[in-house]
């Protein structure tokens, strides 16, 4: 049973991967609001004002600043696409995490 164990945390690194995290800085800012979020983060990392999220030099209280300032982080390893996407599939993680060990731990192993 250890190899199976294996080969299923194996197998869900890799879908991981795959489906998070490989392809983030694949395609440009998408739409009108993806742009637009990481150009705040952005304003917020080269200002270092993470009190109010600006854009274009003004107040921006569209979205709460939790996700401005996990973004305006993530700048500090280079500003693009990947960083700016990174703490959206980072927290899809974490919930994919969550939810595997609720029905793990809801409906047993089979499920």
């Amino acid at each position: 049973m250890p190899q199976l164990s294996l080969f299923r945390s194996v197998l869900c690194g890799v879908a991981v991967y795959v489906l998070l995290l490989a392809g983030l800085n694949s395609v440009g800012l998408v739409g009108p609001d993806e742009p637009r979020y990481a150009d705040v983060a952005r304003g917020m990392y080269q200002s270092g004002d993470y009190i109010t999220p600006r854009l274009f030099g003004e107040p921006w209280f569209e979205k709460t600043p939790l996700y401005y300032w996990l973004a305006a982080a993530s700048f500090h390893l280079g500003i693009g696409e990947f960083t700016a996407r990174f703490p959206s599939a980072l927290f899809a993680l974490l919930f994919l995490g969550v939810w595997y060990w609720f029905a793990q731990r809801h409906y047993g192993e089979s499920a």
